[in-house]
């Protein structure tokens, strides 16, 4: 069974429906926010929905294995066996080196991402630890990437972590902890997981949750799901949208300090030349499908002891525009040099969030 994405490739201009991914089963596509017609096929099953038996194979959730130490600290992860289900297999993944990288795993699922075999394991490296359970004993996240080999974002399958739990010189699996966004084919990018904080009684696991109109690299969103431990199972019992994702079809497309194109990045500090006449070139793109008319951006830099606010509008923004709409903030006003601030800019539209841009302003 296939489940098809329906996405507009401004490349070829047209219509194409990219494999968003086959399985046995479809994690959190009965979620209250999985669009209606998906729920309508998949839920409680697809199984049962087409009249099909369903296939007796079930992911593999729980493995033991000899361990040298019972402190999980000692013990060389590189050679830790996972559970079958991180990746939609019923059978247990073994690491293997292939050359001089690091371990990783060439496994056929049977469960999940059937499609796509052979699938690419990557895990094996330092885990997080905390006390899952109070006896004064580490468990430890150990994370886990599925991936279809070819090295983009565009290729990865799934994420999730093992919890595992020492038993005197065995390790068990505790559970699987994978991401808890619903099933959306709208989405451009499978849910990613990221840090995992082991507390007494529970596992928090912060998420990168994705917009309709977010790229592959980047989520726009950000999540935190709270898995309890209650006899000896973790369950998912709260997730959190720490930030919603963007949905609205307006992105910024760049942000450039001139003179020089110094291009501003949300994700690592920025020096930038505050030479005479700095300005800030901002400009906007819309992938949507209908024109945005009368689009207010504004461009905020907080620095103490006055913050600078400027507001532009673009009149048209018309959609994949071969040179995207450019507004201009000129009057900035004096600047405080070598000292690290924000340059905010946001879009007047419904369905954005704020872009903040760390900026170290120096004289050159």
């Amino acid at each position: 069974m296939l489940v098809l994405k329906k996405e507009k490739d401004p490349s070829f201009g047209g219509w194409g429906y990219p494999l968003a991914g086959p399985a046995l089963s479809f994690p959190l596509s009965c979620a209250a926010a999985t669009p209606r017609a998906i729920r309508d096929l998949l839920c409680p099953d697809p199984w049962s929905v087409l009249g099909y038996p369903r296939p007796h194979l079930r992911a593999q959730t729980a493995y033991v294995q000899r361990i040298p130490s019972h402190d999980l600290h000692a013990i060389d992860w590189r050679k830790v066996i996972l559970p079958g289900g991180a990746c939609g297999s019923s059978r247990p993944i073994r690491p293997h080196r292939y050359g001089h990288g690091p371990p990783e795993a060439l496994i056929h699922t049977d469960v999940n991402l059937l499609w796509w075999n052979p699938v690419v394991v990557s895990s094996w490296s330092k885990p997080w630890f905390g006390d899952l359970d109070g006896d004064g004993r580490d468990e430890a996240a150990l994370g886990v990437d599925c991936a279809n080999g070819g090295g983009t974002a565009a290729g990865q399958l799934a994420f999730s972590d093992v919890i595992f739990k020492a038993v005197g010189r065995s390790l068990r699996v505790v559970g699987i902890v994978a991401p808890r966004q619903p099933l959306d084919p709208e989405t451009s990018h499978v849910p990613l997981i990221g840090k995992v904080a082991i507390e007494r009684g529970k596992a928090v696991v912060s998420e990168a949750w994705y917009g309709s109109y977010d790229g592959d690299c980047c989520a726009s969103g950000r999540a935190r799901t709270t898995w309890t431990c209650a006899a000896g199972k973790l369950r998912p019992t709260r997730t959190t949208i720490l930030q919603k994702p963007w949905s609205s079809p307006l992105l910024i497309y760049d942000v450039l300090g001139e003179p020089g194109d110094q291009e501003l990045g949300p994700d690592e500090l920025t020096r930038v030349v505050a030479t005479r006449g700095l300005r800030f070139a901002v400009s906007i793109d819309n992938e949507g499908h209908a024109i945005k008319r009368t689009v207010k951006v504004t461009l905020t830099i907080r620095q103490s002891p006055s913050t600078i606010v400027e507001t532009r509008t673009i009149e048209r923004i018309t959609p994949w525009a071969l040179h995207p709409p450019t507004v201009v903030f000129g009057h900035l006003g004096r600047l405080r040099f070598r000292t690290k601030t924000t340059v905010t800019i946001d879009i007047g539209d419904r369905g954005t969030n704020p872009v903040r841009y760390p900026v170290l302003f120096t004289r050159g």
